[in-house]
């Protein structure tokens, strides 16, 4: 329970209580199981040799008993193996959807309980994730990104030595367009969100019914948005050794200002 924030106030669902014991009485279960098989194989099966597909039985009758055996054991490592993939998945999910109190999640940088613990903001930790997933979408051309490994979409952890973000403004920008254009959120991203937003001081409404941001006042605009959110995550300590380009703040206002003036010169022409 301790790996999914147990000790950091994190706060389980009887539904994840029992799906957590399920999981691990299964798994002890089909451990000691592995365990007592591997431990009665027979000299003949150690030293079995199987066919590049173990399904296949072997041509000689000789070797099928010793096949046989071969596979069941193989069969049972594969049930462990699965099992210990589910246990993961829920743990992973358990982590990735907490919000604890504070609003931090406290992430070991290794295995050890007496580790040092690096804090990370849960709000910016979801949306990072997003801009992960989605940023392809919105992203602003950066002719220097070219020359650097692009941006994995798989989720990143506080813990990954690969940074989280391509650039704080290209973070900014996505951030910015989801809210402007009124994107859908999941229920953890639409909580993240309005937390940085009561961050910023941004007036808005969150629609819980439908997942999404309602703004008001004059930060409804694009720039001015990315601009605000830009200069909040410039403060963040935790991602004080990611790139800033806030050039491509400018460039993506010069882009949008060229694109209407290509609207109007060609609506001009139409009349």
């Amino acid at each position: 329970m301790s790996v999914c924030l147990a000790r950091k106030g994190k706060r389980f669902t009887s539904l994840q209580i029992q799906s957590l014991s399920l999981l691990l009485a299964e798994l002890t279960g089909v451990f000691d199981a592995v365990d007592t098989a591997f431990k009665s194989l027979s000299p003949a099966v150690c030293r079995y040799k199987p066919t590049a597909s173990i399904s296949t039985p072997p041509a000689s009758d000789g070797d099928v008993e010793v096949h046989n055996a071969a596979l069941a054991f193989h069969v049972l490592c594969n049930t462990y193996i699965s099992l210990f993939h589910r246990l993961k998945d829920l743990v992973v999910d358990i982590r990735a959807y907490s919000v604890v109190a504070r609003g931090l999640m406290e992430v070991p940088l290794d295995d050890s309980d007496d580790s040092a613990k690096a804090p990370f903001p849960t709000f910016l930790f979801v949306l990072i994730q997003k801009y992960r997933r989605e940023r392809a979408d919105y992203a602003v051309l950066d002719e220097k990104a070219s020359s650097t490994p692009p941006l994995p979409t798989h989720p990143w952890w506080p813990t990954d030595s690969h940074p989280p973000l391509d650039s704080l403004a290209q973070f900014a920008l996505f951030l910015a367009a989801v809210l402007v254009q009124r994107m859908p959120f999941l229920k953890v991203e639409l909580e993240g969100m309005m937390v940085l937003l009561q961050v910023l001081k941004v007036d808005h409404t969150a629609m819980e019914d439908s997942l999404h941001v309602n703004l008001h006042g004059d930060q409804r605009s694009n720039y001015v948005l990315s601009r605000s959110i830009f200069e909040f995550l410039s403060t963040v300590r935790e991602l004080r050794s990611i790139p800033k380009r806030k050039d491509l703040l400018e460039r993506s206002r010069r882009n949008k200002k060229k694109l209407r003036r290509c609207l109007t010169n060609a609506d001009k022409l139409v009349v």
